[in-house]
């Protein structure tokens, strides 16, 4: 059955209703009245008009109509837009968001001025420096590094140091007689390349004319040295010494004749080619003394060595303390003392003249030490071969470097010949030893040996055995010349291997006695 109400009473019912809702709205909302799904629902008395609210409709009696509605009604449709309210106050800073990703990198800025120059440093330690100028001697030098460095000492304590370039390689062929010139009775003849001579000299080697006449010009020898085993002391010039001076500006013509050709040759073993004539105009004399270029005395060393501009030789020119002085400017030191010729001694006539001679001292020259030395020739004493004399006196200086502390070693011990047995100590049998510098070259020296079960053999050079050494002495040849078994050991005689333990006598120029249990190589073996 369907209640209908009129209008105006459900106008009431509501009004009613809410007037109960807004006075009682706590009492009647929590009884809970209202249900979840938000209808309400109440009982209508018709009779008085009274409506109450009850949570369901079985709740109504049997005078009273029941009646629901819902507490929210349907949405209404959407009302015109409002004006637009006051803007309201800033709100509070958010949080700081993530950072973003890296962006490209910029364009390089422009440099920036230079900073102002920061204060000067300290001083470094002072370098090793040099103790002599002959150090300078040697080193490469040139744009490519090829050449050598030579020290040359001269006159009045002038010092020049020459940057020599390379020898350039020997020319293949001959050698080839390019050249001469003519002043006074010295003929100077020129080669392609040095020569040396097979054999001495003789008349038939050269044949000299002077405006066509022949003989009276002749030659009476030429300087060329005799070749070495190496044939390596060949010269590119030399002088021939005429019997007389042809007149000046005659013609003077010089020929190496067929068989003179034979007796010169190269280092390579190449005969000089043959016949060959050059001429020249005949001149005076030169007159240009020659002079003191430079002079080297190694330390230890008790030889002095003097070059001079030109070559010279000399005549009753003895070196000793009254024509040779030397001295480091020092009255605390003792100088040596001059007492005769070296090795390479000053020749006695102009085919025998030198551009150097070496002088013997009587002590050996100490390390890091200048010397000036003088000389004081007569005249005639020395002289060049166009007969112009040394000047008296004629002085030059020269220094040592220094002083050598370091002890030589073997650096290479082997049987060099093994005769009667196996063993070592027969007549006849021979070792070598190999030094790391030059040595004082004794021939008096002592040497111990062991062999590898202990026999031990004492050496005596001039004894038992010759002590012989090489040009450079740097290498000692030992000898037996009497037979030597040893002493101790297991087994009888010297048995190859055997080392060198000890050398007694045996120094380098310079004094200092040799490390042997240092050294490199110091067993006796065959190599």
């Amino acid at each position: 059955m369907r209640i209908r109400l009129s209008k105006r009473f459900i106008r009431y019912a509501i009004v009613g209703v809410l007037g109960i809702s807004i006075g009682g709205a706590g009492a009647i909302f929590a009884s809970g009245l209202i249900p979840t799904n938000g209808v309400i629902n109440g009982c209508y008395a018709r009779a008085t008009g009274n409506l109450r609210v009850v949570a369901d409709p079985s709740e109504c009696r049997s005078f009273e109509v029941a009646i629901w509605w819902n507490q929210v009604g349907p949405q209404g449709p959407t009302g015109a837009t409002g004006a637009t309210g006051a803007t309201g106050a800033t709100g509070a800073t958010g949080a700081t968001g993530a950072a973003g990703a890296t962006g490209a990198n910029g364009q390089n800025g422009t440099n920036g001025t230079n900073g102002a120059t920061g204060p000067t440093g300290a001083t470094g330690p002072a370098g090793p420096g040099m103790t002599s100028l002959n150090s300078l001697n040697g080193l490469s030098c040139g744009a490519d590094n090829t050449g050598t460095t030579r020290v040359v000492y001269g006159s009045g304590g002038a010092v020049s140091i020459f940057c020599d370039a390379p020898q350039p390689p020997p020319e293949e062929g001959p050698p080839v007689f390019t050249g001469v010139t003519v002043g006074g009775n010295i003929a100077t003849v020129a080669f392609n390349k040095p020569v040396c001579r097979v054999i001495s000299w003789s008349a038939v080697t050269w044949e000299v004319t002077s405006n066509g006449v022949v003989a009276q010009y002749e030659d009476l020898g030429d300087s060329i040295p005799l070749c070495t085993a190496a044939a390596d002391n060949g010269v590119s010039s030399a002088s021939l010494v005429l019997l007389q001076a042809p007149a000046m500006g005659s013609l003077v013509a010089v020929t190496l004749t067929a068989f003179g050709r034979f007796d010169l040759r190269d280092q390579a073993g190449n005969v000089a080619s043959g016949p060959q004539t050059r001429t020249a105009t005949a001149g005076a004399s030169e007159t240009i003394p020659p002079t003191i270029v430079s002079a080297t005395g190694a330390v230890g060393s008790t030889t002095l060595t003097i070059m001079f501009s030109e070559p010279v030789y000399c005549i009753a020119f003895t070196p000793t303390s009254e024509d040779v002085f030397i001295t480091d400017n020092n009255p605390a030191t003792l100088d040596p003392v001059a007492v005769g010729f070296g090795s390479n001694p000053c020749g006695a006539t102009p085919l025998t003249a030198h551009p150097s001679f070496s002088i013997i001292f009587s002590s050996a020259f100490p390390g890091s030490t200048t010397y000036t030395v003088t000389l004081t020739p007569e005249p005639n004493e020395v002289q060049d071969v166009a007969g112009n004399d040394l000047a008296n006196p004629s002085s030059t200086t020269f220094s040592t470097g220094a002083p050598d502390f370091t002890p030589p070693t073997i650096t290479d011990a082997r049987m060099v010949n093994n005769v009667a047995s196996s063993d070592l100590g027969d007549v006849g049998d021979a070792f070598s030893a190999t030094f790391s510098e030059m040595m004082n070259g004794t021939t008096v020296g002592s040497i111990q040996v062991q062999d590898q079960d202990g026999t031990i053999a004492t050496l005596s050079c001039g004894l038992n055995v010759i002590c012989t050494w090489n040009l450079a002495t740097n290498v000692v040849t030992v000898t037996f010349v009497s037979s030597s078994a040893g002493s101790g050991g297991t087994t009888p005689g010297i048995q190859i291997p055997a080392n060198i333990t000890s050398l007694g006598g045996f120094t380098d120029t310079s004094g200092n006695t040799p490390n042997v249990l240092g050294s490199e190589d110091r067993l006796i073996d065959y190599e």
